[in-house]
């Protein structure tokens, strides 16, 4: 099968597609961390390596596959790239759970600056049982105003609540 310049044309143009949708996932994953909801990363990579595999689907098969696994590389290397501190942080927020003890989420968020509310109510220990505590990232700069806030209530965590920079 001979290729013709039309051929040519449209799979450029096709892989153009796919490296716009590539600059924004990595706008949103630089501005908002976005790669770290991993069911969104799947749902939005497998939508468009359909899309670039219905659009070549007639086109030959190492053109197709070589095309579709670039993509899908450089999905990857964004999804494992920390940009900077915000990605490592809203990470270990994330991990943090309804009804965790105050304790354990303390020790997920150990390595980030903790603010304890003025409200909050700590025991005879100096640990938490109602109130707010804050965290933020320890670099300053980039995010220096991000904050995730959690809700204690009988040392327990009832809230979670993330404020981007």
């Amino acid at each position: 099968m001979t290729t013709t310049y039309r051929d040519w044309r449209y799979s450029l143009a096709v892989g153009l597609l796919l490296l716009i949708a590539l600059g924004v996932f990595l706008i949103f994953d630089l501005e908002i961390a976005l790669s770290i909801n991993g069911y969104f990363t799947l749902a939005y990579t497998a939508f468009w390596l359909l899309i670039g595999f219905l659009l070549l689907r007639h086109r030959p098969n190492r053109y197709k596959l070589s095309l579709l696994a670039l993509f899908l590389t450089a999905i990857l290397v964004i999804y494992f790239i920390d940009w900077n501190g915000r990605k490592p942080f809203l990470r270990d927020f994330h991990r943090i759970e309804l009804g965790m003890t105050a304790d354990q989420a303390d020790q997920m968020m150990a390595q980030y600056i903790k603010f304890v509310g003025p409200t909050t109510q700590l025991n005879a220990q100096g640990k938490v049982l109602t109130g707010k505590v804050s965290y933020r990232p320890a670099r300053l700069g980039w995010g220096d105003s991000d904050i995730a806030i959690l809700t204690i209530e009988n040392g327990q965590v009832v809230d979670l609540s993330y404020y981007p920079d």
